[in-house]
């Protein structure tokens, strides 16, 4: 696979939860296994990519876990307290803790920043052909996400846009998440997917391709399973509604 090209402003969020302790909805909690795949992760895009990487974690652990990192550049590792809210809330509220502690803290992260954010223990294999179809195609008034037609609901394991999407916006939707009453991060980011493309007359895509991912599900357990070739097709049959239900 070929390396992408450099790009100034663009970073690579990683979101971590080494050692998610109790957390609701939360079924892989060993935190060996979780480190390992935090630092598979990062490994990938560090050696794939030319893109600054970010990986912010909730649970202060400690960075010399993270040694081997040192001395890359483009790595910087975040990490804080923020896991010790009411668990009922569930691991989407921490999730957008970690982005608004990200925004604050990171010395890679700017106004001018474009973000991609992506669950911390996931190897999204084609990153290399999102971050160039995005750079090519789009700018800062786009959020490329997976959603169905509707915009309802959003896919948060990996999407692309702006600072100004995520601090304007996104952020600032914080505290209506609670997975106990079923209002969850997909949800809430879909939300402020159509905010932002009302409010700053932006756009919302789709990847050009399925999203393949290698990891495994923290909420499940279970190792992801990429589309075959009829999920692709159905993949297709939706890009195709969403296009045709966003022209009106």
């Amino acid at each position: 696979m070929e390396r992408v090209a450099y790009y100034e402003n663009y970073v690579i969020l990683l979101t971590g939860c080494v050692n998610p302790g109790n957390m609701s909805y939360t079924s892989l909690k060993n935190t060996a296994i979780r480190l390992e795949q935090y630092k598979d992760a990062i490994r990938f895009y560090l050696s794939r990519t030319e893109v600054k990487v970010v990986f912010t974690e909730n649970t202060n652990f400690p960075i010399s876990y993270f040694d081997e990192f040192n001395d890359n550049k483009n790595f910087e590792y975040l990490t804080f307290n923020g896991n010790s809210y009411d668990t009922s809330l569930g691991k989407g509220y921490g999730e957008m803790n970690i982005i608004e502690y990200s925004l604050n803290h990171s010395k890679f992260i700017t106004p001018s920043s474009i973000l991609i954010k992506i669950t911390g223990r996931l190897v999204i294999p084609d990153i290399s052909i999102f971050l160039d179809n995005y750079s090519k195609n789009h700018h800062f008034k786009v959020i490329m996400c997976e959603s169905n037609i509707t915009t309802s609901i959003a896919e948060s394991r990996i999407f692309i846009g702006p600072y100004l999407f995520y601090k304007e916006i996104l952020i600032p939707l914080k505290e209506e998440l609670n997975d106990s009453k079923g209002i969850i991060f997909e949800k809430v980011l879909a939300k402020a997917i159509l905010l932002f493309v009302k409010k700053y007359k932006g756009e919302h895509v789709f990847f050009k391709k399925a999203v393949k991912i290698i990891g495994i599900s923290g909420t499940s357990g279970e190792p992801y399973r990429n589309k075959n070739v009829l999920g692709k097709v159905k993949r297709m049959i939706k890009y195709i509604c969403f296009k045709i239900y966003n022209m009106f």
